[in-house]
């Protein structure tokens, strides 16, 4: 096995998003955004800002976690609602007041899910016919039944790529099976 380097596998500092101490998060949300269009996705797909000091030190770094982190809605404004009380709002108002805040409080977790189901959409839209194994842009999507097959016409390369679970299905139905093998053998055929 071969022996790397650290210098050999890690990123340049000028190729990562930066942004100084004291910036807004919008800032640092439009240096991220940069940073990925500029730099070569087939490495590594920055996911985090290095807070810069005034001497270009990196003394921190801000994650997608972080940043989701300070966007969403925090309890403690459900809370202060019960301060309300002081000011002669009646119990019941106040217990319709936080039950109403609550529902518009998206929690953490289902905000990440969206930007994952979104983030994944976009891939899968952006690299639809994009063959992983040899680059290219050459997937023919074969329909065969409830699965759907999409295999390289690259004469070079030839790869099968298949959905989460339709492997599984292929293997359950064995005339599927066979109709897939078929398939994949017509492409190749002259």
């Amino acid at each position: 096995m071969k022996s790397y380097l650290v210098k050999d596998l890690m990123v340049p500092l000028s190729e990562y998003a930066t942004v100084p101490m004291g910036s807004t998060l919008f800032e640092a949300v439009l240096s991220l955004e940069k940073a990925q269009e500029e730099f070569d996705h087939t490495k590594y797909k920055h996911r985090g800002v290095l807070i810069l000091d005034p001497k270009k030190r990196v003394v921190g770094k801000l994650s997608h976690l972080h940043a989701l982190s300070a966007l969403e809605p925090k309890q403690d404004k459900v809370d202060s609602i019960q301060d309300l009380g002081q000011f002669g709002f009646s119990s019941n108002f106040l217990r319709q007041l936080r039950k109403q805040r609550r529902q518009q409080i998206a929690p953490l977790e289902d905000l990440c899910k969206k930007a994952a189901e979104e983030a994944t959409k976009k891939y899968c839209e952006e690299h639809k016919y994009h063959c992983f194994r040899c680059g290219s842009q050459s997937l023919a999507e074969i329909d065969e039944g409830n699965v759907k097959i999409d295999i390289c016409v690259n004469e070079d390369c030839g790869a099968i790529h298949l959905d989460p679970g339709e492997l599984k299905e292929i293997i359950k139905d064995q005339r599927a099976l066979s109709a897939a093998k078929n398939a994949f053998l017509s492409v190749f055929k002259k």
